[in-house]
């Protein structure tokens, strides 16, 4: 097992809506999805560079309340991407270490 790196303080939540960090676009990720009960019933793989549609569809199964994004080939964790309330479906966010929204 590696190590688990934590922030020492809260991180902000990303804060450009409707934009996916450059960071996140050039990675393979692991993407879960997850209900509200905190079970797995979702999950893939997804290049970086089209990381939206695979969230759309992720979010289209409505028992689908959150995912988690982690880098495919290291397992690290990368964000958490929850539902959004006024944002438009084609439109997705996140970091590294925050939440990141898409809309619903």
């Amino acid at each position: 097992m590696g190590p688990i790196f934590v922030h020492a303080t809260a991180c902000e939540p990303y804060d450009r809506p409707a934009t996916v960090p450059d960071l996140m676009r050039r990675r393979l990720l692991a993407l879960r999805g997850y209900s509200a009960q905190d079970r797995m019933i979702e999950c893939d793989l997804v290049e970086g560079a089209v990381l939206e549609s695979l969230i759309q569809r992720f979010f289209g199964n409505p028992e689908v309340a959150y995912i988690h994004a982690h880098n495919a080939r290291a397992g690290c964790f990368v964000c958490r991407i929850e539902r959004a309330i006024g944002l438009r479906k084609d439109k997705v966010l996140g970091q590294r270490g925050s939440r990141s929204q898409t809309g619903s």
